[in-house]
């Protein structure tokens, strides 16, 4: 059964983000991100372990929470991409990765 959209959480600082169909097909259709679910990429914007502001967009920022709190085997980090140009804001991407991104500053804890 498909998700019901848009799907929206508060992230750690209250803010209200936004998942949208489109950004979640994104998300799910590239390579090796199918086992990412709805209830883990708003996990991580609710509760993360860092959150950074991104190094090439100043409207985002980057949640990251260990990808094993998420019950994934792979990688080290699930990070989501939030952006915050609009109201709510919205999720524009999440994926595994290994590592936060050195270039990232951190902006909470």
């Amino acid at each position: 059964m498909a998700p019901g959209f848009p799907d929206r959480a508060r992230d750690r600082l209250g803010n209200t983000v936004e998942l949208r169909e489109e950004a979640w097909y994104q998300i799910v259709t590239e390579r090796g991100r199918r086992s990412l679910t709805v209830d883990a990429v708003l996990a991580v914007v609710q509760d993360p372990l860092v959150i950074t502001q991104d190094k090439l967009h100043p409207t985002r920022r980057c949640f990251y929470q260990m990808a094993s709190a998420l019950s994934f085997r792979t990688a080290a980090y699930l990070k989501v991409v939030v952006d915050y140009s609009s109201n709510p804001a919205v999720i524009v991407t999440a994926y595994l990765t290994d590592r936060v991104h050195p270039k990232e500053t951190a902006l909470w804890p």
